[in-house]
């Protein structure tokens, strides 16, 4: 157990801390969630911290069923009697959307402090009292991201959480966040939020505005100062809506007139009859306004009903996107009909894939459990010495280090990246990080290289930002080009347009795989460039150990990572069909011949579904016209 799953064991909490405050020479400060039950056991929890040591306590009001979809309003008035009941400064943290909830947390509960979490994700600029535009705040953090060097990954993450509203307002902005790659991408963003207001304007006035296309000007125009956010007093019901977080508070805590004799049952029973309260006064107002959704706001954790998402709901208008799904669905075109039904089959198929692999296991359990193979399984495996993470990378190390030398050369040529697009050089550096999985997670390794590779070149750099610790691959990384660094006798390159046939793995020879991803199929690229240098070529042997289940087979061209799986699974099983079986896509039309009659009538059930599918449609549109 950890985290607020500790909890439960008092003792174990309170020797933890009592340790950290003997043996270390800084302050103990300690977070906690509210228990379950009478708010007492909350209060008698935080003296116990207290007395342990703790100097600081965090109190989070709610509890640890309080999270994901189940997450409500936190519990100010618990937060307040733990605060009357220690001697050490308490933060209060939960409902801290705004600055404003910042005050009425202070005030009602009494707390020394407060922590905000994932508002601070929605508005940086929570605590300074503002809500600056969205594309200010993504502009400067897009600076310190390139400044500190940040992951794409994690930029892409909090993108997301600073956009949240405006994604369901622009597809593109939508599009640029899921498929961007690098920040030069994502600072393209910035443009198109400042366009934003004037996109969603509707007025007279905010048409006039939109000619101008200043955003500025928009901003003065539709009488929105960020000034006046940085002071509270200031903020008028104009641009707050009705239902935001501080007035459920204010609303819900109302409503337990500070009895707190009653248990934490009883405040989320009071707020469930706050939140009726709350949806009834919105039906009966249509005409309410919102923070626009170009500033950065913190959105309610709270839903008023399944189909709204608290105070934004207006954003997120359920029933109007139904409607548009089935009219889109009433004019769809045959084709699209017939994807919609393929991808209904594939999802059942997967469903009822999973529960016969789910009974197999139980069958499989039973079985050993009859047979007592389960005692034995248990006894061996508590004698095998438990191997730490640092002890298993240690020993994917050694095993990749001792590679080196001994097992056959594979060396991915990247001298084609070139002549290749920023989008194709992606779609490599995805397959170079796959194949490199596949040889560090094999049992035997083998000897890798990166030729025509150096830290200046382009893919280099896209390498490193998508792929995490790539500069510490166990990869020899050179620039030279493999007819400059093995002997040209020695070297086989392996091209699908080659005459001759792989037959096996020598040790003491180097395959070269082309790193090519290219979108418009050009021929013979790696073929041509070996009978240049008068180098060895060869083929992988697909057609001799697989055959077609289909009447028109597809094409023996594979990715750079599915060619070196292949070559990786026949080291180490020396079987061309089995490593060939598992490596090449379906989707080829090529497999095992123990599986072709299968295959071939899966094949034939489609194709009949698909024509009766066909005739349905067919019979359906004409009784529509």
């Amino acid at each position: 157990f950890y985290g607020s799953f500790l909890q439960d064991d008092w003792d174990l909490i309170r020797s933890l801390v009592q340790k950290a405050c003997y043996e270390l020479p800084v302050p103990v400060t300690c977070k906690m969630r509210i228990l379950p039950g009478h708010f007492k056991k909350s209060v008698e929890y935080a003296r116990m911290l207290e007395h342990a040591g703790c100097s600081v306590l965090t109190v989070h009001g709610r509890t640890r069923e309080q999270k994901g979809h189940a997450t409500g309003l936190a519990s100010w008035e618990v937060i307040k009697e733990i605060k009357a009941n220690v001697n050490i400064p308490v933060i209060a943290n939960g409902n801290i959307l705004s600055f404003d909830d910042v005050e009425a947390c202070l005030e009602r509960t009494g707390a020394d402090a407060v922590m905000s979490a994932e508002a601070l994700l929605h508005n940086p600029a929570l605590f300074s009292g503002k809500n600056p535009p969205v594309w200010k705040i993504v502009e400067e953090y897009l600076q310190l991201a390139d400044k500190y060097n940040t992951p794409i990954r994690c930029v892409r993450c909090h993108l997301f959480k600073i956009l949240y509203l405006c994604i369901y307002q622009d597809d593109e902005v939508r599009e640029i966040l899921t498929e961007g790659s690098t920040l030069a991408d994502f600072y393209s963003v910035v443009e198109i939020l400042k366009k934003l207001p004037a996109k969603l304007s509707n007025s007279e006035e905010s048409n006039a505005i939109v000619k101008n296309n200043d955003p500025e000007h928009i901003l003065e125009s539709i009488n929105f100062s960020f000034e006046e956010f940085a002071d509270t007093n200031t903020i008028t019901q104009n641009t707050i809506p009705v239902v935001c977080d501080n007035e459920e508070n204010s609303l819900l805590h109302s409503t337990r007139n500070h009895n707190m004799s009653d248990s934490n049952e009883n405040f989320i029973n009071n707020m469930d009859s706050g939140n009726d309260d709350i949806r009834n006064e919105n039906e009966a107002d249509d005409t309410l306004n919102y923070l626009p959704i170009w500033v950065c706001h913190s959105r309610p954790r709270v839903a008023i009903t399944e189909k709204s998402r608290g105070c934004f709901s207006k954003y997120f208008d359920s029933s109007s996107e139904k409607t548009n799904e089935n009219l889109e669905e009433m004019y769809m075109s045959k084709k699209k009909q017939r994807r919609a039904r393929h991808h209904e089959r594939v999802v059942a198929a997967m469903k009822e894939k999973r529960k016969t692999k789910k009974m197999r296991k139980k069958q499989k359990l039973a079985e050993m459990k009859a047979q007592e193979v389960v005692s034995v399984v248990e006894d061996v495996s508590d004698k095998k010495e438990k191997v730490t993470k640092k002890q298993q990378k240690m020993m994917i190390k050694e095993r990749l280090l001792s590679a080196q030398g001994t097992a056959p050369k594979i060396c991915i040529n990247l001298g084609f990246a070139s002549t290749m697009e920023t989008k194709e050089l992606s779609r490599l550096s995805s397959q170079l990080r796959r194949l490199y999985g596949s040889n560090r997670h094999s049992s035997n390794p083998v000897h890798l290289y990166f030729c025509n590779f150096s830290p200046a070149d382009e893919l280099y750099k896209i390498c490193e930002s998508k792929n995490d610790g790539f500069s510490s691959y166990i990869v020899d990384m050179t620039p030279e080009a493999p007819e400059d660094l093995f002997n040209t006798e020695d070297i086989i390159y392996l091209s699908p347009d080659s005459d001759n046939v792989l037959e096996t793995l020598v040790s003491n020879k180097v395959y070269v795989i082309g790193g090519i991803v290219d979108d418009t199929v050009k021929k013979d690229l790696s073929l041509n460039h070996a009978k240049d240098f008068n180098i060895k070529t060869a083929r992988l042997p697909i057609v001799e150990y697989l055959v077609p289940y289909s009447a028109n087979p597809g094409t023996t061209v594979l990715t750079v990572n599915q060619v070196f799986d292949i070559l990786l699974k026949y080291y180490e099983t020396k079987d061309w069909t089995e490593s060939l079986s598992c490596n090449v896509p379906l989707r080829k039309g090529y497999c095992a011949p123990s599986k072709k009659d299968d295959l071939s009538q899966s094949i034939t059930d489609k194709k009949l579904t698909n024509c009766s599918d066909h005739l349905s449609t067919e019979n359906s549109m004409s009784s529509i016209s």
